[in-house]
């Protein structure tokens, strides 16, 4: 509460949503589930288009973000570019957050559109 008080706009100033929900989740055991959330809601953002079309955030433990993926070229892909990825998602965070990724070509892991409960 005291990092809300300290960002806290002017009186007669309006906060958004985003700035308010982040100020109360910040050291909050919903913390996690409010990261997970805003990772999965942004994957294109944090990714790209590209690699958003073939991949989804489907799991988070332990520091480990596990990444639906359709086909096993697109896995050799990201592997050679996994420390970028594990930086863009950090940077999002804005925290050390994912430490490592983990690659999941099971076809009934594949993302319906729907947040899955798996993945809180």
């Amino acid at each position: 509460m005291a990092d809300y008080k300290k960002n806290r706009k002017k009186k007669g100033e309006l906060e958004s949503t985003s700035a308010v929900l982040n100020s109360l989740f910040k050291n909050s055991k919903l913390s996690q589930q409010f990261t997970r959330w805003s990772v999965w809601n942004n994957w294109e953002k944090i990714v790209g288009s590209e690699i958003c079309q073939y991949s989804s955030p489907i799991n988070y433990f332990n520091r480990t973000l596990t990444i639906w993926v359709e086909h096993p070229i697109h896995i050799q892909n990201l592997q050679m570019i996994q420390n970028e990825l594990i930086t863009k998602i950090n940077e999002f965070v804005g925290r050390s957050w994912v430490g490592r990724l983990r690659f999941d070509l099971n076809a009934t892991n594949k993302p319906t559109g729907e947040v899955s409960d798996k993945f809180f």
